[in-house]
């Protein structure tokens, strides 16, 4: 219908009676979501099937149909693919055999009103130190304006609604009304920072470690001064999204008792906008404001992630920021204690060490691939970290050795740790870790000081970064042991806060109620247009990706395989190309360990000679004699060498660990943040729409980005997008496919409701044996 719902009809040889089809119609297009197959006529008589239950679009559908309602398809290749111009209301439609098709990113900044109001404000703009220092009427007054200018762009979009269709003006109203109840969310954040001295304190301080890790992370050692006239060759300012997200979320967050602790709030925002600083930005607010309250030590954030790469990068991330907010604790020891603000790594024991001895041998040994050393360089000097063993305190030490560092911190020493020993000896502030090492809690006795048990304080909140990852298998067990978790960081006053970032998602409401058990909210929220959130825009000119497809139709795939990838690196010598560095390392993607390792033979035999060949044909020097053997990122490889391929790939021009070719799986997809990539070859259509963007978000975020997709012709799939290349990269994010999330179907209950059960018994009720056999047996029942 024109609304964008869908009406199937099922039938083995006779048609539908019409009145009966018309009437169908007639309820799809008057809203209803479900549409009842009764009795039906055919060839003048009634039959009565069995009642078939119809689903109509959904509510992210009927989403997509408004945000994207300008966007049509106006032709599909067959073996060819096609395109179109112009793209809106086409003069030409013509086959091809390289569709092309710009993905341009999104601006950050947010709408021009957003802008106007900060910058009319009394502060200026949404500087990170000047915020910290700004006398608290200016810091109340310039934080309203954010509010004030989104509510003023809300105010624009209803104005338009009289543009809307009638079939698609509920779905814009109902938007709207979540863009006001986000408003209105943002604007009590404000007004708990103009209330609350203990907040207050706390989003100044986060802010100066936030703008201290960022002026470390350029080279700048004396970041953590606290004079607010400090030079600032950089200035770390907040995009608009960031500290909007967290205004929205800090009442709930500091307050356990709020009504908002039952919604999960999740960041969905482009790969590369800023999520992560979003999110830590909370996450030191809550960290300081539980030092100030006196809540005392102990685990007050948890991060959680899917991936063993995107754990320790943001790891690494996180480290600095606790850095910095140690060193403001050491300025204000009477406000905050003694006791170090510190990061913890849980992960397995492949990655590091359980246990001190384990931890001792691995340092003794540098062949182990299980490590403490997951933090290698130090986030304030850069300069490489040392790692020793203390016999006298059974704990593994991490050092700096630099002068700087031993300035702004007594010894020198950091206060990480990555030994799951270390970790329950010490809980740390922050603790990030894998979802699956949460399963710890069942077997491990010593976990339960990770939640402030018994005598502690548990959690005040959880990051779940990347959440369209927890899904299939690992959501559904994920959503079961997600109780024993919330009932461990639940006080008398209320439950813990959740937080959660993605890119790509789809029926997040479901997949959040399934796992988490709250409602969930969306920020930024979608309104009228798919390229304007009043946060993020369509950034038009600058950085973004032009996607490339090539059919493997009339040739072998490994053939069309090394002669692409040997005429992507040698375009680098083509003095036309600029900038150089952007495209001189190529990443290529495949979909399976299988497929990689195929490729890894061509890249260093068959590659090499198509170089030198096409060298040859352009009058061009051969890129083939220079390149160093391809490098891989895949779950092969051993934890420990992980840093050290993220370090190379972000090497400058002539360095001598550079990349010329980077091969990698699924590993690639989520957390990999180096901006100087630029290039990159995928090797078939992924499974998943959402693994394809995230993949190929990885590169063109500093300068424009170039994706190569070789589509197999001999798969459906892959010819399917080749053949409706332009539509379907028009309207990316559509194409998401929604989540499946199961905790409670029979095998899910079956295979693992046991689990938070013994982990609620072991830390709740403490048995008196470790081994929850029979003791305490009327207790459990109990329970």
């Amino acid at each position: 219908s024109a609304s964008g719902d869908y009406v199937c009809i099922l039938n083995a040889d006779d048609h539908l009676h019409p009145e009966f089809v018309a009437s169908l119609v007639s309820t799809a297009r008057e809203g209803e979501p479900d549409i009842v197959c009764g009795a039906i006529e055919m060839n003048g008589a009634r039959v009565a099937p069995r009642p078939q239950v119809f689903r109509a679009a959904d509510a992210d559908e009927r989403s997509a149909s408004l945000v994207y309602r300008d966007i049509d398809e106006y032709a599909v290749g067959h073996t060819a693919s096609v395109d179109w111009e112009p793209r809106d209301d086409p003069a030409e439609i013509r086959l091809t055999w390289l569709p092309a098709a710009e993905v341009r990113g999104m601006d950050p900044h947010g709408d021009p009103l957003l802008a106007e109001a900060v910058r009319a404000s009394p502060v200026g703009s949404l500087s990170a130190l000047e915020l910290a220092f700004a006398e608290p009427d200016d810091l109340s007054a310039t934080l309203h304006a954010l509010a004030d200018g989104y509510a003023r762009w809300i105010d624009a979009q209803e104005a338009r609604l009289a543009e809307i269709d009638a079939d698609l003006r509920a779905v814009a109203e109902e938007h709207l009304q979540r863009c006001r109840r986000a408003a209105e969310r943002i604007a009590e954040g404000v007004e708990l920072l103009a209330r609350d001295r203990l907040a207050a304190r706390a989003f100044r301080l986060a802010c100066r470690a936030m703008y201290a890790q960022r002026a470390w992370a350029r080279g700048r050692i004396d970041g953590h001064r606290h004079t607010p006239d400090t030079p600032e060759p950089e200035a770390f300012v907040w995009r608009p999204f960031q500290l909007a997200f967290a205004l929205l979320c800090l009442p709930s967050a500091l307050q356990r008792g709020h009504p908002d602790r039952d919604v999960f709030d999740l960041i969905w925002f482009p790969t590369g906008g800023g999520k992560t600083e979003a999110y830590l930005l909370l996450a030191a607010c809550v960290l300081l404001h539980r030092r100030l309250a006196g809540a005392g030590g102990g685990t007050g954030v948890i991060m959680r992630y899917t991936l063993r790469a995107l754990t320790v990068q943001q790891f690494q991330r996180a480290a600095a920021v606790l850095c910095a907010c140690d060193c403001l604790r050491a300025q204000a020891a009477e406000e905050f204690g003694d006791e170090p603000f510190s990061v913890g790594l849980w992960v397995g024991r492949a990655s590091a060490p359980n246990t001190y001895v384990e931890a001792k041998a691995a340092l003794a040994d540098a062949h182990k691939e299980s490590t403490p050393k997951q933090l290698t360089h130090c986030p304030v000097c850069a300069g490489e970290l040392r790692y020793k063993a203390d016999d006298a305190r059974r704990k593994i030490v991490c050092v700096c050795p630099s002068r700087n560092c031993r300035a702004a911190r007594a010894g020198g020493t950091l206060a990480v740790r990555t030994v799951d020993d270390d970790l329950y000896a010490a809980p740390p502030s922050l603790l990030i870790g894998t979802v699956d090492k949460f399963a710890q809690i069942v077997r491990q006795e010593k976990s339960a000081a990770l939640f402030g048990r018994p005598d502690g304080a548990p959690p005040d909140l959880i990051i779940q970064d990347e959440l369209h990852l927890i899904d299939g298998p690992l959501g559904s067990l994920a959503g079961l042991y997600e109780a024993a978790v919330d009932e461990l960081c639940r006080t008398a006053a209320g439950p813990v806060k959740v937080v959660g970032s993605t890119a790509t998602i789809r029926r997040a409401e479901a997949q959040v109620r399934a796992v988490f058990d709250r409602r969930c909210a969306q920020f930024p929220p979608l309104a009228l247009d798919g390229a304007n959130s009043g946060f993020a825009r369509d950034a038009g000119a600058g950085p973004g990706r032009l996607y490339l497809g090539v059919s493997t139709a009339g040739r072998a795939s490994k053939f069309a395989l090394q002669a692409v990838a040997a005429s992507l690196l040698q375009s680098a010598m083509d003095p036309r190309i600029r900038p150089v560095d952007a495209y001189a390392t190529l990443v290529a993607y495949f979909n399976s360990l299988k497929a990689l390792g195929g490729a890894l033979v061509l890249m260093e035999d068959d590659v090499r000679v198509s170089i030198d060949a096409l060298a040859r044909s352009r009058g061009e020097p051969s890129r083939a004699a220079g390149m160093a053997p391809p490098q891989e990122l895949t779950s092969r490889k051993p934890s420990a060498e992980i840093p050290a391929i993220l370090r190379a790939l972000a090497a400058p021009p002539g360095d001598d660990a550079r990349i010329d070719v980077l091969l990698a799986t699924s590993m690639l997809s989520v957390g990999v943040d180096i901006p100087r990539l630029g290039l990159m070859l995928v090797d078939g259509q992924p499974k998943f729409m959402s693994e394809y963007i995230q993949a190929t978000s990885r590169v063109g975020r500093a300068q424009p980005g170039v994706v190569l997709t070789l589509y197999n012709h001999h798969k459906i799939r892959d010819r399917a997008r080749f053949e409706t290349f332009a539509a379907w990269h028009a309207t990316l994010y559509r194409a998401v496919e929604p989540s499946s999330v199961t905790p409670f179907a029979p095998r899910a209950r079956d295979k693992a409701l046991h689990a938070p059960l013994v982990a609620l018994v072991r830390h709740l009720l403490r048995p008196q044996t470790p081994n929850l056999r029979r003791a305490d047996r009327d207790a459990v029942l109990a329970l």
